[in-house]
């Protein structure tokens, strides 16, 4: 199957959420050990809030709405900074989100989008700064104080170690690009290999828990709750992506992927940009150090696995690709690399 890197819109961006109940699916503040116990949905709020009456009239009014139901402190897990939400009124289920970019400190802005589950077409967008009352300041390393009508909220985005991973061993055709957690809260490493100038994820073993995984044929693993699928290089004790559900890719869930999810607040110090332009040249002189198209608010993203319909397609693919190469540079270019095209 053949990829690129895939050019996806700047703001406005939102993704569906599952659906939680009466407001808000928000994440507490807190680190990964203790984030705050099981929080259960209960089908009844969600069907109070579907026969709610409120009105919400356009955007600022849903804004206003979804700020005053923020707790005081928030903690962002997705790295490009995606602070994700969904809630139901009037009939209408919605899903949105508000990001905080890394230029937020420049700009003192605040990205927020919203829309209609299943009605694309249906969705709204607003940058938000001091001309429409919100205040964003600095708080710290990867912290932010926004202030709106009277009321603070902390954003505490995801700070990522930035240590050398313990256990991975780079081999000398790999480059570290950096570690990046997307919504499913499953944590990944970028890696670009300069043998076959392709970038790939393996999966970020040293953060979160210890992630179930079920045997689908040799070498070939799947995470049964988000369909992801990985070769096991067991000689290496690493992971790679090598497949997502293609029914959550279109229902552009939580379990679509990692592709979207880049190392934001640390892209632009790592050698991200000039690779990217190495794997696809027609992006050269196109692109800034974070992967952002100088002429247009889009970026590149990076679908480095298949797409597969039935999860067992990679079993067949994997033994096509060990068939087919004579070393593991081979091996891998194989399993993710699935075009040279931009």
């Amino acid at each position: 199957m053949p990829t690129r890197p895939a050019v996806r819109r700047g703001p406005p961006r939102w993704r569906v959420a599952a659906l939680l109940p009466a407001a808000l699916a928000l994440v507490l503040a807190g680190d990964y050990s203790a984030a705050g116990g099981i929080a259960l949905d209960l089908n009844e709020d969600f069907i109070r809030s579907l026969h709610s009456h409120d009105e919400l009239a356009d955007a600022a009014d849903v804004f206003a709405w979804v700020f005053a139901a923020l707790p005081g402190r928030v903690f962002v897990y997705p790295t490009e900074n995606y602070y994700y939400f969904s809630f139901a009124a009037n009939g209408r289920a919605y899903t949105g989100n508000l990001r905080l970019a890394p230029d937020a400190t420049a700009t003192g802005q605040i990205h927020f989008a919203y829309g209609e589950q299943g009605d694309s077409a249906n969705t709204h967008y607003l940058l938000l700064g001091p001309e429409q009352g919100v205040r964003v300041e600095p708080a710290g390393h990867l912290r932010y104080e926004v202030t709106f009508s009277g009321k603070r909220v902390e954003f505490e985005l995801n700070g990522l170690p930035e240590s050398p991973l313990r256990d991975l061993c780079l081999l000398p055709w790999e480059v570290l690009i950096g570690r990046s957690m997307d919504e499913s809260g499953m944590a990944f490493v970028l890696v670009y290999s300069l043998a076959h100038d392709h970038f790939f994820w393996i999966l970020d073993e040293e953060v979160g828990p210890a992630w179930p995984m079920r045997i689908l044929g040799p070498r070939v693993w799947e995470h049964p709750a988000s369909g992801f699928v990985f070769f096991d290089d067991a000689a290496l004790d690493r992971r790679i992506l090598i497949g997502v559900d293609r029914a959550e890719v279109m229902r552009n869930s939580y379990y679509d992927g990692p592709f979207d999810q880049l190392p934001d607040n640390v892209l632009a110090a790592t050698p991200f940009a000039e690779l990217a332009q190495r794997a696809f040249p027609a992006l050269r002189g196109r692109i800034n150090r974070r992967g952002e198209y100088h002429d247009r608010p889009v970026r590149i993203a990076l679908l480095n696995y298949r797409i597969y319909s039935d999860p067992r397609e990679l079993v067949s693919w994997t033994h096509h690709c060990a068939a087919g190469v004579g070393d593991r540079a081979d091996l891998y270019a194989c399993l993710t690399r699935l075009s040279k095209g931009p």
